[in-house]
């Protein structure tokens, strides 16, 4: 008995332990977790505008974290490379400075955009762009400024001579130029009403006071004037004014006292200041010389021809003469048609103002004549062997009549051609003041013209325009050298009865594909019943290719 009591209380015993040890581990367990449960929802309770994502809202299970992460909370941050995208990253603070992309606005002339120009997100206005100048910014807009009349500044108005100067309208005709048939009064920048004036007449000092010779001007000038209708002006031309860059500015007045009417001058009496053609030839030619009409048959100013540049056809720049000399000869507008009306020097007074005198009856008769269709030329057969381009020019004329074309032609052939009438009769060779090579031993000489038959007559080769001189005198002086009594192409329009006027220096002139020269420029107009100045000018020439001698009121009646 004593056994067993003993054995049962050593059991007793061993389950108390059992129940002791179950109760510390209990309370243990207990404690400890009453400790871990309030960190559990720090974890999971992020800033609400932090979440993006509403799946990562819901946090995993408590057995499925790792024990590293039931951590204090200052250890509990996301590795760098489990960082959020663009879109959770927190933006930058910023303010718009305008409200709207591409909203502009006005700022010291010139205007802003609005628009994102940095790496903020927010907008700013742009940096200024100025507005061009003459113009303002309204509204964000540059707007061109403007006259009352609604003239954008430091331009012309539609309203000659008007301009718009910073608001202002004044007259500026020398900018904006004049209404029709009214002409520009530089001095006071006003329009004047224009002179109805279609040809000049000088007189040089010589004549000028010869009343025969004035008689005999104006029965011309109202012959014309019952023909075409044309206004005619006489000047006298005094020894003050006796130089050719005086007599340009007259000419240019005129033309624009005109209106640009003015279509022809012609010059009266040798002794007329006159520039010289460039002495290119002056060793080999020591006793010619050529007049030039470039100064007078252009508009670009005193002294000044406008140039030609080639490639550039509308482009000029401004040729000087060296005293009394063209420097060089370029190709220009002629805007006026000059005529020389100039006796030989060394006649004597009384022969000379003869030949003036008939010379205007001349012109003053006849004008209501017709001519025949035939059109004679003679070239040598050399020029055209050293420029092809000389057939072809002479074989438009075939479409205003019919021409008789004839190369290297033989002295017979010349002669006979003599007894016959032509409507234009043209000659094209090596050549002199006074003789044309036309074959291997024959030529034209200019006692040729005493009789020939014929309105028109051209002469081309090197100092057709021109006249012998005295050998004596230098051709390097710079002034055009007096004529003495040779024969010289010119002279003849005193002479001959038949011949109204002619066309000397180079009117065949091929040197340039642009065809520009009197054969191909003025004959088709002539021809087309338009008066000889009209024919010649508003068309490129050399300058001084041309040289005209004679009526430049002349015209065909068909």
């Amino acid at each position: 008995m004593k056994t067993n009591f003993y054995t049962y209380g050593q059991s007793l015993i061993g389950i108390i332990i059992v129940f002791v040890m179950v109760g510390l581990i209990s309370g243990g367990l207990y404690y400890y977790l009453s400790k871990q449960i309030p960190e559990v929802p720090e974890i999971v309770e992020k800033p609400v505008e932090e979440v993006v994502k509403p799946e990562e809202e819901i946090a995993p299970p408590e057995e499925e974290l790792p024990e590293e992460e039931v951590a204090p909370k200052e250890e509990v941050i996301p590795p760098k490379e489990e960082a959020p995208s663009e879109e959770e990253k927190p933006k930058v603070t910023c303010q718009n400075e305008c409200s709207q992309t591409g909203l502009k606005r006005c700022s010291n002339n010139g205007y802003q955009i609005c628009g994102n120009y940095d790496i903020d997100i927010c907008l700013e206005w742009s940096s200024i762009t100025n507005c061009p100048a003459n113009t303002i910014c309204q509204n964000g807009i540059c707007v061109q400024q403007k006259c009352t009349d609604g003239t954008p500044y430091s331009q012309c108005s539609t309203n000659k001579p008007k301009y718009c100067d910073n608001g202002n309208l004044f007259d500026k005709c020398s900018t904006c130029g004049c209404p029709l048939n009214q002409y520009c009064d530089e001095s006071s920048g006003l329009c004047k009403i224009s002179e109805k004036l279609d040809m000049l007449i000088f007189v040089s000092p010589q004549y000028a006071n010869d009343t025969q010779i004035k008689q005999a001007i104006n029965e011309y000038i109202e012959a014309v004037k019952n023909d075409i209708g044309w206004e005619t002006k006489i000047i006298a031309i005094t020894a003050d004014i006796n130089d050719f860059r005086e007599i340009d500015e007259i000419i240019e007045d005129y033309y624009s006292k005109s209106g640009g009417r003015l279509k022809a001058s012609i010059m009266v009496g040798e002794d007329m200041d006159t520039a010289l053609t460039a002495d290119l030839f002056s060793e080999a030619f020591s006793a010619a010389e050529s007049p030039s009409t470039a100064p007078w048959s252009t508009t670009g100013g005193e002294n000044l021809t406008g140039l030609y540049i080639p490639g550039e056809e509308d482009t000029y720049t401004i040729d000087l003469y060296e005293g009394g000399d063209l420097v060089s000869s370029h190709k220009q507008m002629i805007n006026i048609a000059i005529s020389l009306i100039y006796p030989t020097h060394s006649l004597s007074y009384q022969t000379k103002s003869s030949q003036i005198i008939s010379v205007f009856d001349k012109f003053s008769e006849n004008r209501a004549r017709l001519y025949p269709r035939d059109m004679r030329v003679f070239v040598q057969d050399q020029r055209i062997t050293e420029d092809p381009k000389l057939y072809e020019i002479y074989q438009t004329l075939k479409n205003y009549g019919d021409l008789l074309y004839k190369e290297g032609a033989t002295q017979l052939e010349i002669n006979e051609s003599l007894t016959k009438s032509y409507r234009m009769y043209s000659i094209s060779g090596h050549s002199m003041p006074g003789y044309t090579g036309l074959g291997v031993d024959s030529g034209f000489s200019t006692d040729y013209l005493n009789e020939l038959n014929t309105p028109l007559f051209t002469a081309a080769g090197c100092y057709t325009a021109g006249w012998y001189t005295n050998p004596n005198q230098s051709m390097d002086n710079n002034i055009l050298d007096f004529s003495i009594d040779k024969p010289w192409y010119g002279s003849k329009i005193f002479v001959n009865p038949n011949i109204r006027a002619m066309i000397l220096g180079f009117p065949d002139d091929p040197a340039d594909p642009g065809n520009y020269n009197f054969i191909m420029n003025a004959v088709p107009e002539l021809n087309a019943g338009k008066t000889l100045a009209e024919s010649i000018i508003n068309h490129y020439y050399f300058g001084n290719d041309l040289i005209l001698y004679g009526d430049p009121t002349f015209h065909y009646n068909f």
